[in-house]
């Protein structure tokens, strides 16, 4: 990172100095920006921005300067959003101007993902991406996929059987194979699962590791145009991440296609566009991200969860034995059964706002100036929201490092009604994920299904710590973590379900 602001300094130097002296010059015409750390002259925040870790750095920096902190990094303004009530403020209340997404040239036009829609700014496009997940993926279609996402739970149990390890190497592929099926069909999953499972891994890193980086290209557009030949760090991963996104935008939709004009195509929202012959190309576009974008997330989130039922014996012991009330032995959870387990929701959703997969969210920009509070808010500004101290807000939560999944319990709770709907974990307004039904689904039926049938424990010889440092990522889960399934219950067999 040190390298990285170097970079940045040496290209800023390059700026003609009377241009800088006139722009100094000059009294701001607008109210005061948000508090934040000094700026240089020139070069602005590099020296105060935070080299990594940035989650856990802005939420310190909150101490000092609150609800929001404002950066200016070469010219690129940033808003940190701290607080719950202000992203609601700006991004719902304020959505039409500010819903818009950051000009990344790194991933957009060096790596070519101008086809995803999550950084698409908006428009027809975006609007019909979201429209095609929304009536696949909605809340009201959910009660179509349960039958699935059953099964892969099903599949899931005998696969943990005895495990010692990470467990994200099994749940990530099952939570990806329902993803995979939903979207490109049975057929697709059972011939290239893998090797699907296998892409999306290797896209995540990439897109970790471009992502918690600075990249001069993103400050100076115009190096994108030099030849590819040149030793530039951002034109060797740009050739990495073009080839990985390429991958992920076709192979999936090609092979539905080559599946059903051999007539093994299974069911999917894929061959559903291919056999109409709409808008295909959106739907492959959409679908594509839906995987992408989706199956981690996911997969973080249930790997979490296991985590904070390794670290907190006694509440997997509380949401185990509310399981055996409710369920008969031998049988697997479903979703329709999360009304009558109180405590195993409440754990849930305490697990999302103690470590969120995803702390940051994704950045929105200011599509027009705006003042906030009688604080300015310049046009293009990039909105990060900080999603992770928003669910530790001392404001908002009692205690809020301690997890206790009665606090969400009226019957424990008397204010557990004015608690807000941890689903702001998926983001704001316009830009909310729109696959947040299916994936909070998955995840609820796969952590329950866990429980049912195994008890979390330690390997042997192993000591836990007190809390797990989780990666430094977009989507995020918890470092060196290690555990045992041992079988609580009779095992469902697998036929049942098919």
């Amino acid at each position: 990172m040190d390298r990285n602001k170097a970079y940045l300094a040496a290209a800023a130097a390059g700026i003609p100095l009377l241009f800088v002296l006139w722009r100094s010059a000059r009294k701001p015409s607008h109210p005061p920006l948000p508090p934040g750390p000094p700026r240089d002259p020139i070069i602005g925040s590099v020296r105060s921005f935070p080299p990594n870790r940035w989650y856990e750095s802005f939420s310190e920096m909150q101490k000092k300067y609150g609800d929001l902190i404002y950066f200016d990094i070469l010219g690129t303004k940033m808003l940190v959003i701290n607080s719950l009530g202000v992203a609601k403020d700006l991004m719902e209340t304020r959505g039409t101007i500010h819903s818009g997404r950051p000009n990344d040239v790194m991933n957009i036009s060096v790596m070519g993902w101008g086809w995803n829609f999550v950084i698409a700014q908006l428009g027809q496009f975006h609007t019909d991406c979201r429209s095609i997940l929304k009536k696949a993926m909605g809340q009201q279609e959910m009660e179509a996929h349960r039958e699935l996402i059953k099964e892969e739970a099903t599949n899931l149990i005998p696969e943990l059987m005895h495990f010692e390890g990470d467990p994200w190497e099994i749940i990530q592929p099952r939570i990806g194979a329902v993803t995979i099926r939903l979207t490109y069909g049975d057929s697709v999953h059972q011939e290239y699962g893998k090797e699907l499972a296998k892409l999306n891994e290797d896209t995540l890193h990439l897109v970790t590791s471009v992502s918690v980086q600075f990249w001069l290209v993103n400050f100076i557009p115009a190096l994108h145009y030099l030849p590819d030949w040149l030793p530039l760090a951002f034109k060797k991963v740009g050739k990495e991440g073009t080839a990985l996104q390429e991958k992920v935008h076709y192979w999936g939709w090609e092979l539905t296609e080559k599946h059903h004009k051999q007539g093994i195509a299974g069911p999917s929202i894929a061959l559903q566009y291919i056999e109409e012959g709409k808008n295909t190309d959106v739907a492959r576009d959409a679908l594509g991200m839906a995987y992408s974008a989706g199956v981690d997330n996911t997969a973080s989130a249930l790997e979490s969860f296991i985590s904070m039922m390794l670290l907190y014996p006694d509440v997997q012991k509380k949401a185990q034995a509310e399981l055996d009330r409710v369920i008969s032995p031998g049988e697997l959870p479903e979703f329709r059964d999360r009304d009558a387990l109180p405590y195993l929701d409440a754990s849930w959703r305490e697990s999302q706002r103690f470590n969120p997969s995803t702390p940051l969210g994704v950045p929105h920009t200011a599509s027009q100036e705006d003042v906030y509070k009688g604080m300015y808010i310049p046009k293009g500004t990039i909105l990060t929201t900080n999603i992770g101290y928003m669910c530790r807000d001392p404001t908002i939560w009692d205690e809020p490092d301690v997890f206790r999944p009665e606090r969400w319990l009226p019957s424990h709770n008397p204010n557990a009604h004015l608690l807000p709907d941890i689903s702001f974990v998926f983001g704001f307004g316009r830009r909310i994920c729109p696959g947040m039904f299916l994936a909070d689904e998955v995840a609820f039926t796969f952590a329950a299904a866990i429980l049912q049938a195994y008890d979390i424990v330690p390997l042997v010889g192993d000591t836990l710590p007190k809390e797990y440092v989780y990666q430094d990522a977009v989507i995020r889960r918890p470092e060196g973590m290690r555990c045992r399934f041992l079988p609580r219950n009779p095992l469902p067999s697998r036929g049942e379900y098919y």
